[in-house]
Order: structure tokens, then sequence, then C-alpha cells
């Protein structure tokens, strides 16, 4: 077998190396073309290793660029959902949250996870991977500090200290009936005593609403076959049939913490929330990280004018999984710019 066959070399450069071969070299001894053509393959191995690994580190820089809420290095905290806004305080963290931190971890090595019952340092960027309805500190930086029945575009953070007019905000509508909700969901939801079982839960009809737009951007559930039910839910004597998304939403919002842009330590501290409409959607944020598209960051600098505050919609993809609801892909539906002003009417972002 020829000693380029073990190289992947590309077929018109093996061509051009064998008739550089059969002409110039057809005096040579055959040692010495077989050392030209072992020097060649290796060297185009090595240039193609460096090119991947020059891609590899492009990917990233615009995933830091993006999704992490400091300068690089910068001190940061990914605060995830431990526990429902109207529910006590909690130390565990749930599935989802560790799910999406293990994505996020490998290309943002300095993060240290918090639980969203502890206090984040005021050094640190923060990552939210929780909508306002199931996260306190999403409440406070996206929604005015409550969980609301109708969308709310202008918010301020929680000091105070600046104001911004969102695109899509989040609310969980009043006008929908208990005939339409709620839905019977089969998922792995968080459980205390086993982190893998499948159990019924109510879903509420949470949405997204777009500034400008009057029909809300909400997730309707579908009704799941029983034979597609696992384990004891198959037995269980319930009043609705059970449901399962095969769609759902992801809203990324960027924001700066502070609004004291004078001050280098808190110039570039952001808070990025992570807000699926339901389950499905937060958990997609790990295919994000997980899959890097250089098709969503040259979308992303081209909607948004590459400010670092902004806010992207995501249609997500689901498929189910033996009645779990697993996230499969991503569509960016649209990226806008936010203008973040302080209390005093000067320019934060």
């Amino acid at each position: 077998m020829p000693i380029y066959a073990f190289y992947r070399i590309d077929a018109n450069l093996i061509e051009a190396v064998k008739h550089y071969a059969e002409t110039v070299l057809k005096y040579v001894p055959v040692a010495e073309v077989s050392g030209v053509l072992l020097g060649l393959g290796l060297n185009i191995k090595h240039r193609r290793d460096d090119a991947n690994r020059r891609r590899s580190q492009e990917l990233t820089d615009e995933l830091l660029r993006w999704f992490y809420p400091h300068r690089v290095n910068g001190p940061a905290s990914i605060v995830q959902p431990a526990r429902h806004p109207n529910t006590p305080p909690s130390q565990t963290v749930s599935k989802s949250g560790l799910e999406v931190w293990n994505a996020y971890l490998p290309f943002a090595k300095g993060v240290r996870r918090l639980a969203d019952s502890l206090q984040v340092p005021a050094s640190d960027g923060m990552v939210l991977v929780a909508s306002p309805a199931g996260s306190v500190e999403a409440q406070d930086y996206t929604s005015n500090g409550a969980h609301q029945r109708q969308p709310e575009f202008i918010i301020t953070n929680p000091a105070g200290q600046w104001q911004t007019q969102l695109t899509w905000a989040f609310y969980t509508p009043a006008r929908l009936t208990g005939e339409e909700y709620p839905y019977v969901l089969h998922d792995t939801r968080e459980c205390d005593t086993d982190p893998h079982a499948f159990q019924e839960w109510e879903s509420a009809p949470h949405a997204f609403q777009h500034v400008e737009e009057r029909v809300p951007i909400e997730s309707k559930p579908e009704p799941l076959q029983p034979a597609m039910a696992r384990g004891a839910l198959t037995s269980i004597d319930i009043t609705h049939a059970l449901h399962i998304y095969t769609h759902d939403y992801l809203l990324i919002t960027s924001l700066p913490r502070y609004a004291d842009i004078s001050d280098p330590g808190r110039r570039e501290q952001r808070v990025i929330n992570f807000a699926g409409l339901h389950r499905p959607g937060t958990r997609a944020a790990a295919l994000l990280f997980n899959e890097p598209s250089t098709a969503i960051f040259n979308a992303l600098t081209q909607q948004t004018g590459n400010k670092p505050c902004y806010q992207a919609l995501f249609k997500v993809r689901v498929r189910n999984e033996d009645g779990e609801a697993v996230p499969t892909a991503l569509e960016l539906l649209k990226a806008t710019p936010l203008s973040v002003y302080s209390a005093g009417g000067s320019l934060v972002c």
C-alpha cells in the first residue's frame, strides 16, 4: 500500500506528488521517494492538526464573547435553579442546571457554580440558568423581581441603577383557562429522592411576548401515547392525558450587572440569562456549548451589531426518548441589541 494512503492526503495533491515522482524523481532510488512522501504526509497532518486547534480556539473565543459574563479570566458564577421562587430555599441543584453546567465548564474554566439560594460575590459576572418562573435571580434581573402575569418590557436591575426595554418578555398569561391548562407532563422532573425518576407534573402556560407584536410565543405539549410512557407511569390513574413537548423556545438575555461604567472592575460584568419557556428549552442551552455554531455566531454579530447587551430567541426541536422530552437542535429566530441607560440617563451598554 502506498505510504500516502495512511495520511488521507487530498486526492489532487496525491496525483501531483505521483506525477512529480514519476517524472522529476524517476531516477531517484525508491527509498528516497518514499522518504519524500512520508515527510509530505507528516507535514500535511501537522498542518491540519494546527488548523483544527486554531478552529477550536476560535469557537471557544466566540463562546466566551457571547456567553461569558465577564472579561476573559474575570471571575464569574453560574447560578442554577435550585428551587422554585415560591418554595423554601434549597441547596440541591436541579438536574437541568447540572446538565447546562457540565456543558458550560469546558470553555469557561474559571466559572464557579452556585445554587440560587446563595449570594453571588460582587466581583462576579453572573450566568442564570432558569426562567423567572424558576429562579429568584432571574426574576430580579429580567422581570422586575416578580413572576409576571402580564409582560413587562421596561425593567431595572435590583439596585435600580439602570433601565432598559426588552424585546421579549417572559410571563405566564392569566387569560388561559383551566380547560386548556394545566397539562400533565411526563418527564424526568427534578426529584430529591431519585434524580432519574419519571413523574407526572402540571405545566404552566408560560409565554414570550414581543414588544411590538400581539401574539405571544408559546409551546403547547402534545399528547403522549400510553405505549411511550415508561415504568410505573403506565399504571398510574390520572385524570388528564399525559403530554410531552415537541418543541420549545430558549431566550438568551445579556445585561450589565452594574451601571457604574467608570469602575474598570464592574464595567465588563454582565448578567446572562438562559431561559426556556419550559424545561426542554432551558436544557437546550447545553447544545450551544456542546455544538458551537459559526452560523449562529455570525448571525448574532450581524443582528446585534456586536453589542454586549442583547436578546436572542431560539426555537428548540424536542425529541421523545422513552417519555422524556430531550432537546435536539436549535434555530436562531432573531437577535436584537438592547440599549441600557443609567438612572442619570447615561448609556451603559
